[in-house]
């Protein structure tokens, strides 16, 4: 009988020691179309026969080599359906893995999976082995490599390897034609001149598949036109060594390289898809949709791809609600109850309106910035609702938890937004780089936009915004504007809203002059500033006082045809009000009432400021009260501004009765409050009042920060109380604070205006070493402390050396 009798038996071995039913899956791979692979020097190459059962078969819907990771591909020989799960299997290994280790999978680690996976069901009941074989290419860290994979479960690696109905003769032309030194190009010719040696009929780019991969790491498979450049170059190749053969020299060898063209002679292009209307389908390959089709009929909504999360409307328009959205919309603004809420969307009916109605709600709740109510809805969806995961839903929900800095919330979003199997867009990739950037983890950040490269999705704008964005509120803008440089090494054209954050960034910073600089970099580009953009660089000039300037920007922003705002308005009144010039900052208030533009709370707190830095604070009093006779209720940055306009007066009853005002209020005051009425008792020379200000400070619920010791240094040594001042600074690394600038010159003025020079140089080295840079001030100090030109000119070299930036300030 043999091993006949045990060869339907999978867990029982033949008297020969053999399971034949791996045999048998042996004998289907064996029947199973030509596929082969070719490790080069530089890559990989992975090809295989694709032939039709009938010409009525859609091509396109054959696929037999799959992309696995970015870096990984692989091809088979046998049954495709076995081949499918398999590569379910292995994608959902090398997400797993990426997932814990935030890197890729190795090459090894997936193909031992893998075989892991098929020899498990070389030993189970009830199972049969999987009838293909494998051929994996890849790229990592050691390099190119090839393994096989056969249903036992056993893998190797190999240099070339030939698998199918055509196995032996296909390894005998490799082993006649394969060298160490062969490069990925030639080898794509090598694989297609094999699978010629035993393919019947003619071959073209439709039945035959090839995949490669080289040093770029990016598996890709190539395109029917691609192939038929390269079966062409093979058949003048062949021509070109048939003619040689016959006519040539027998003493030379033909020498060819072969370059990828395209069928009109020059180098083959890929189309460039639009970047906000790309992803990556399960298959690996590229997808596309026209977000511009968006219908806006009910129940018309773009499931699982998700409006753009940047503005909250769909193509401009925003969310239209309807009256059972506006109800559901009343009812989360009303309900603090998370359990009531949930209850009451229970009941709403599960059809593609209510959906539409939930969603608009959504997107309202974000234009109002309440994330709490959208994580609400969003979290209902997911967990409790008979709705199926869609993409906008994780996008909101992402964006509610970066706005509210809850980074893990956000990666807990996104992991389950992959096992819900949702395609991530380039907002989701957006918003978590957002995310990450806010709570300040930047290798988080950068490995998601490296992930996006990997799956040959390259970022565009919108992400490249986020990531800037992201960056400029976790108060990190020097590493914003690197993120700008990059965007534009990598020719992704810069948006008006990313030149409107980078002015933005340079007018913080008090470079005006960069703002202006970016400002006509974007106009030669052909980008269109938009009034964000003309109000950010108007306060970029405000800030510094040049009001000159700002009134310019102003007139080009009304120009352009564009209406100001009350931002642009507010921007121009801080230019006068910076510039010393209160009632020029009137004359703009004026002007922006008589255009019909309302006035906010912002502006008169700059007509309170403004009027405070010109000493008249009788007309701060006067704006201060006109905002309350308005109903506009004062916040404390308010009453903090009328604070100082007093407090420059030296008027200390009007600050105690606005304090006392703050506090009948309800209003907390804050430490910046504390640090006002320090300062306003230490330049009075009431110092009695100004420790017991100190001591209810630091006995109170208030935090003392650097500024604080920072007026009481410098209002200790201006009186010459040289012990104080150093008892305090010496205080500082116990109460957990470290020395700024300010706080070394502070300490350096005091004993400069004794002409203390070597006492001031002790000081400065100090400060160096406690890796303290000086800036302005800190020269202008150290140069008061001289009483010789060689000790002038000895400070200035120093201050010239230590620090590229300080300018003299005084004439040397």
């Amino acid at each position: 009988m043999g091993d006949s009798q045990y060869s339907f038996s999978l867990t029982t071995f033949s008297p020969s020691g053999k399971l034949v039913q791996i045999e048998h899956a042996l004998t289907a791979v064996g029947s199973g179309q030509t596929s082969l692979g070719i490790k080069a020097s530089n890559g990989v190459v992975i090809a295989t026969e694709k032939k039709l059962p009938s010409i009525l078969v859609d091509e396109a819907s054959v696929q037999k080599i799959q992309c696995l990771t970015p870096n990984i591909g692989v091809v088979y020989s046998g049954m495709g359906p076995d081949f499918r799960v398999l590569v379910r299997k292995s994608r959902k290994q090398a997400v797993q893995y990426h997932q814990l280790y935030k890197e890729p999978i190795p090459v090894t680690q997936l193909v031992r999976e893998t075989a892991a996976v098929m020899q498990e069901f070389t030993q189970s009941g009830g199972v049969r082995p999987f009838g293909v074989s494998l051929l994996v290419a890849g790229f990592d860290d050691s390099g190119p490599q090839l393994f096989q994979v056969d249903p036992s479960g056993s893998y190797f690696s190999w240099k070339a390897s030939a698998m199918g109905k055509n196995v032996s003769n296909a390894k005998t032309f490799l082993e006649k034609r394969y060298t160490d030194e062969i490069e990925l190009e030639d080898a794509v010719h090598t694989a297609i001149l094999t699978l010629k040696e035993g393919f019947e009929g003619q071959i073209s780019g439709k039945n035959i598949e090839i995949g490669v991969i080289g040093e770029d790491k990016i598996f890709r498979v190539l395109s029917p036109a691609e192939i038929e450049d390269y079966l062409a170059e093979v058949e003048l190749t062949i021509e070109r060594a048939i003619s040689y053969i016959f006519i040539g020299p027998r003493s030379c060898k033909i020498d060819c390289r072969w370059k990828a063209k395209s069928s009109n002679g020059g180098a083959a292009e890929k189309r460039k898809p639009k970047l906000d209307t790309i992803y990556i389908d399960k298959r690996g390959k590229y997808r596309s949709f026209n977000h511009k089709k968006v219908s806006r009929k009910r129940c018309g909504s773009l499931r699982s791809r998700g409006w753009k999360y940047g503005s909250g409307f769909v193509d401009g328009i925003f969310p239209v609600m309807s009256p059972t959205a506006e109800q559901i919309l009343d009812i989360v603004q009303n309900k603090a109850d998370r359990i009531k809420i949930w209850e009451v969307l229970d009941t709403l009916p599960a059809s593609h309106i209510i959906w539409d109605d939930i969603i608009n709600v959504a997107v309202q709740l974000r234009l109002n910035k309440m994330w709490d109510s959208i994580i609400l809805i969003c979290e209902w969806i997911l967990h409790k609702s008979s709705y199926k995961p869609d993409v906008i839903c994780y996008n909101l929900l992402l964006d509610a938890y970066g706005q509210k800095s809850q980074h893990k919330d956000a990666e807990s979003t996104y992991l389950e937004l992959l096992e819900a199997r949702c395609i991530p867009t380039e907002d989701t990739y957006a918003l978590l780089i957002k995310a990450y950037c806010k709570s300040g983890l930047l290798d988080r950040a950068e490995a998601t936009f490296g992930e996006m490269r990997k799956y040959g999705l390259p970022p565009s704008a919108i992400v490249f915004d986020a990531y800037i964005n992201g960056l400029i509120k976790g108060g990190n803008p020097q590493k914003a504007e690197e993120i700008f440089q990059r965007m534009k090494r990598d020719q992704c054209e810069p948006s008006a809203d990313t030149y409107t954050m980078l002015i933005n960034i340079y007018g913080k910073a008090r470079k005006s002059y960069m703002a202006l600089k970016l400002f006509r970099e974007m106009r030669s580009q052909k980008c269109k500033p938009n009034i964000c953009t003309y109000t950010a660089l108007i306060n970029a000039f405000a800030r510094e006082g040049h009001c000159e300037k700002a009134e310019e920007i102003f007139e080009q922003l009304q120009e352009a045809g564009l209406e100001p705002d009350v931002y642009a308005y507010n921007a121009l009144m801080e230019a006068y009000s910076r510039a010393g010039y209160p009632y020029g900052a009137a004359e703009i208030f004026s002007l922006m009432q008589h255009m019909g533009c309302e006035p906010d709370r912002a502006s008169y707190n700059i007509m309170v400021d403004a009027y405070g830095r010109g000493g008249l604070h009788e007309d701060a009093q006067a704006a201060f009260k006109e905002m309350k006779r308005l109903g506009i209720t004062p916040t404390i940055k308010s009453h903090m501004l009328l604070l100082s306009a007093y407090s420059k007066a030296g008027n200390v009853a009007k600050c105690e009765e606005i304090v006392n005002q703050m506090q009948e209020s309800g209003l907390a005051l804050d430490t910046f409050v504390i640090n006002s009425m320090l300062n306003l008792y230490g330049r009075l020379g009431q110092l009695e009042k100004m420790e017991e200000v100190l001591t209810a400070l630091e006995k109170g619920p208030y935090a003392a920060d650097i500024s604080t010791y920072n007026i009481l240094i410098n209002i200790y040594g201006r009186a010459g109380f040289f012990d104080k001042m150093e008892e305090l600074f010496q205080s500082l690394p116990l109460k957990k604070l470290k020395p700024d600038v300010v706080t070394w010159t502070s300490r350096l003025g005091a004993y400069s205006k004794k002409k203390l020079y070597t006492r001031c140089l002790e000081i400065f080295e100090e400060m160096i070493d406690a890796g303290c840079y000086p800036d302005g001030g800190t020269a202008k100090v150290l140069l008061a402390s001289c009483s010789s030109e060689d000790q002038t000119q000895q400070v200035s070299t120093v201050i010239r050396t230590m620090h590229k930036d300080v300018r003299t300030v005084l004439p040397i």
